[in-house]
């Protein structure tokens, strides 16, 4: 009974802070599709939405093309509010989650995101990856990249939730 009783002791704190730190991740990559989406003409909180990132993160955007290797786009964060921020406010853009997978271990996590984004005159569907770091408080965002299924390349199944 003793050897149950420490068992538990030491396991029940590993598994309740992973279980943790799933949570904390999975709030925070829906929290970033939640500052950009909005509807035409809502400004969006570019304060709130910088707090989600390390201060060197990247942006990483693969256009997808049929025939060859995609074209790879990088920016800063402050480079993509400059660049692709004011569109949202401008043609009103919606994102949200289809299916999120996860993988953490010793104070990193990868995350796949399956989205479905659209705006006025765009429908997309593809798959966000996050890198995340833990900084010893609190989660950030590293890098943030995506890619969407234009090119004809489905969305595996897995990526995406049951419904």
């Amino acid at each position: 009974m003793k050897t149950f009783l420490l068992i538990c002791l030491v396991l029940f704190p590993v598994a309740y802070f992973a279980q943790s730190d799933s949570l904390q991740i999975a709030k925070l990559v829906n929290r970033s599709l939640e500052l950009i989406s909005g509807e035409k003409g809502v400004k969006r909180d570019w304060d709130s939405f910088r707090k989600l990132f390390s201060e060197d993160a990247r942006f990483v955007f693969v256009q997808a093309k049929k025939d060859s290797a995609g074209i790879i786009h990088s920016l800063s964060v402050e480079d993509f509010i400059r660049q692709v921020g004011p569109q949202y406010p401008a043609n009103g853009f919606l994102e949200y989650e289809t299916g999120l997978t996860m993988e953490i271990y010793n104070g990193i996590a990868i995350v796949f995101q399956s989205y479905i984004a659209e705006s006025e005159n765009y429908h997309d569907e593809g798959i966000n990856s996050y890198q995340l770091v833990f900084d010893g408080v609190d989660w950030k965002i590293i890098c943030l990249t995506w890619a969407g299924n234009g090119n004809g390349v489905e969305i595996p199944g897995k990526y995406i939730k049951e419904k």
